[in-house]
């Protein structure tokens, strides 16, 4: 699949959380160290695989998370609950 700088920028917040449970549930059994250099080493590929600045993907998800409202952030936060009970 060619990659879409466009949906990038136009990423929906509900399917970027299924995304984030996705790899967060399989990296729940694997030590924290692990886990942070593993998801390293996939950013750093994915770079070099598809046609975007690591540093731009942060800034989307930063944007996207600074422009929602605090009713569409619920999935993102279940998330991040679910790390600090999973990956803790």
């Amino acid at each position: 699949m060619k990659f879409n700088c466009d949906r990038v920028n136009h990423a929906n917040i509900n399917t970027t959380s299924a995304v984030a449970m996705t790899v967060i549930t399989a990296l729940q059994d694997y030590p924290p160290e692990e886990q942070a250099i593993g998801l390293a080493a996939v950013f750093r590929m994915f770079t070099e695989v598809h046609p975007i600045d690591l540093h731009d993907l942060f800034t989307v998800v930063d944007n996207m998370l600074t422009r929602a409202e605090p009713k569409d952030l619920r999935p993102i936060e279940a998330v991040l609950d679910y790390m600090k009970g999973e990956l803790a």
